[in-house]
């Protein structure tokens, strides 16, 4: 299943563990996709557990769910160079920039078949290894 949350991005761990206890799903079989400034524009990574890294939005599902312990799929959007960070992440993406992440969203389904299918670690070898240049 994948859903996206109708709440502000800085309070989506409610209705997102709210959805995960309703379904009865152990919490590392669950997935956050997220964007994320400290990875290139266009670069992916697949990471379980550990701190928000000062995302408000992982923040919130981590106090939500009172644990770190499930995967996030870290989205590059690069960081800005001058303009606020919050800016940044709130506005569309350039007519330049879509192809690199439809390339992106393209190469990164295989990885996510295999974390669908329960190959962790294979997912994880697929989504972190950088897309060749």
């Amino acid at each position: 299943m994948l859903a996206s949350p109708q709440s502000f991005m800085n309070l989506s761990g409610p209705p997102v563990c709210g959805l995960i206890r309703g379904m009865d799903t152990p919490l590392d079989h669950f997935m956050v996709l997220h964007d994320e400034m400290d990875l290139p524009l266009g670069r992916v990574q697949l990471k379980f557990g550990g701190s928000a890294a000062g995302h408000h939005g992982v923040e919130s599902v981590i106090q939500s769910f009172g644990s770190p312990d499930f995967y996030r799929l870290r989205i590059g959007v690069g960081r800005p160079d001058r303009s606020n960070a919050r800016d940044h992440v709130l506005s569309e993406f350039s007519k330049e920039e879509r192809p690199t992440l439809t390339a992106v969203f393209d190469s990164s389904a295989p990885g996510l078949d295999d974390w669908i299918m329960g190959f962790f670690d294979r997912a994880s070898q697929k989504l972190n290894t950088p897309p060749p240049a």
